[in-house]
């Protein structure tokens, strides 16, 4: 069994509202508590039998875990800080962590600079491509971001923030957790399928590593979502594969069910009219407007 320390664990978020009409506007309903619809399950499968070395072989062992520590602090000790106020490429110095990461990245991760082509995407972006034996197949698109926010104060640092201290249990660094973990995890997986075995895709898999996450996407992520648009077209991709939420559900003895994130966060303004019969003061109902409409509040939060 893989020890919980080394599962990235998903979670699903889910929410339910009702838009009610402004200026204007139709009502809409977004979720529904009481709906009776239901998601189309897969049929189950085994990986058992699919020939690969198992999370477990490559993954549980002292030696393993040894190995993917070092992995991560090598990436989370390179300065990547992406600011609001970044100038061009090649005249802001503070793009200078970009070009040291790349060679981290190559020496950590060896057979897969040997199997996969790579592409430089507006200097910093990387897109790595492993072709798939069956043309006809979407491929499989794993995304990580090579970037971090800014340190405000290091010294309200436990440890320096691009030491990359590993206390036996915790690797601490700026991105350890956002998100030099996917690109940590993503690379080790390739890398673990590529070295292990004979390994070839049947579908094509694409890593794409932007660096502009933190301050809006357009340079990185934006600009390789164009390569890729224009390369495979629309809704050309089995699965899309990112960051978002995580947790995991304890169930009989050692067994940990894992809650994969299936949806996208995304934002909404939700606006409230409320109506409710006044009164007096001095007979107050059970209820006034202003607790109700909190009570909605509170239970949106």
């Amino acid at each position: 069994m893989v020890p919980p320390r080394l599962l990235l664990l998903a979670n699903i978020a889910s929410t339910s509202a009702f838009v009610l009409p402004f200026f204007g506007q139709t009502p809409m309903t977004v979720g529904n508590l009481d709906s009776d619809f239901k998601c189309d399950l897969p049929p189950v499968l085994d990986p058992a039998g699919d020939g690969l070395p198992s999370a477990t072989s490559l993954f549980s062992s002292d030696e393993a875990l040894e190995r993917q520590v070092k992995r991560h602090q090598a990436i989370v000790r390179v300065p990547s800080v992406s600011y609001d106020n970044l100038g061009e490429i090649g005249e802001d110095e503070r793009w200078k962590p970009f070009y040291e990461l790349l060679p981290v990245i190559q020496k950590t991760y060896p057979t897969l600079h040997k199997r996969a082509k790579l592409e430089k995407i507006n200097t910093f972006g990387l897109l790595y491509t492993l072709e798939g034996s069956d043309p006809s197949l979407k491929p499989t698109v794993l995304l990580a971001h090579q970037d971090v926010v800014p340190v405000a104060d290091e010294s309200t640092w436990t440890y320096p923030p691009f030491e990359a201290h590993f206390d036996g249990e915790y690797i601490w660094g700026r991105g350890a957790s956002d998100d030099k973990n996917s690109l940590t995890g993503i690379l080790s997986a390739i890398e673990g399928l590529l070295s292990e075995s004979d390994w070839e895709p049947r579908r094509t898999v694409i890593l794409a590593f932007g660096f502009d996450e933190e301050v809006g996407l357009n340079q990185g992520a934006g600009q390789i979502s164009k390569v890729l648009h224009e390369r495979y077209g629309d809704d050309s991709a089995a699965i899309i594969l990112d960051e978002g939420g995580f947790g995991s559900q304890p169930l009989d003895g050692d067994t940990v069910y894992v809650h994969p994130a299936i949806t996208e966060k995304g934002n909404i303004n939700l606006f409230f009219e409320l109506r409710a019969k006044g009164g007096h003061s001095s007979v107050p109902l059970p209820h006034t407007g202003i607790g109700i409409i909190s009570e909605i509040v509170v239970a949106l939060e």
